[in-house]
């Protein structure tokens, strides 16, 4: 996946985790929206995200708080057990990792 502060820069990942919600329109309808910001500043339809990672993911659903592949144990942060210092602290340093480097 391009990022849009670098084009120049390609992110590449093994898996990548982003919340899919129902959201109503200002029309009324509603429809898929996924909530990703590390990609985007606004909730975004799920084939506009499925393309900005330039891949055919897969999308897995899960019931909330359930994992998406309870097989492969953990939460479902990522496909495993959950990291020992847990999953919020794991990926605040992951992102600010991430920061670093494209600053």
């Amino acid at each position: 996946m391009e990022t849009n502060d670098q084009p120049a820069v390609r992110v590449e990942w093994g898996y990548h985790v982003a919340p899919v919600l129902m959201v109503r329109g200002p029309d009324g309808d509603t429809r898929e929206m996924v909530f990703d910001p590390l990609l985007f500043d606004s909730p975004v339809p799920v084939e506009e995200w499925r393309t900005a990672l330039h891949d055919t993911p897969s999308l897995v659903r899960s019931a909330p708080g359930d994992p998406p592949r309870p097989a492969l144990g953990g939460s479902g942060y990522w496909p495993g057990p959950d990291p020992i210092e847990g999953p919020d602290m794991h990926a605040r340093e992951t992102l600010e990792d991430y920061r670093r480097l494209t600053d």
